[in-house]
């Protein structure tokens, strides 16, 4: 862990990289297929936007794609303000 921060703040933090890992895992699996085998299988058409997306650099994003990564950074911006309120 960083110095620069301390433990109360590296915890919310995680557990907000966590909170959004968690709603993404559940939109995942909206967008395919469980296996019986427990494996998952993603539509053909997730897999392309996906990997457009994936090789795309930000500045080179649709404005609607870079609104959605915005809603993620406030996200992180909040909890910060939050955190920041905590320790007054």
């Amino acid at each position: 862990m960083s110095e620069q921060f301390s433990k109360y703040t590296f915890e919310k933090l995680a557990w907000l990289e966590h909170d959004i890992w968690a709603n993404w895992m559940k939109y995942l699996f909206t967008k395919g297929t469980l296996n019986e085998d427990g494996s998952f299988t993603i539509e053909p058409a997730s897999v392309k936007r996906w990997t457009r997306q994936m090789n795309t650099d930000y500045d080179n994003l649709p404005e609607k794609e870079k609104e959605s990564d915005r809603n993620l950074v406030k996200r992180f911006l909040r909890m910060l303000c939050l955190i920041e309120l905590e320790n007054k």
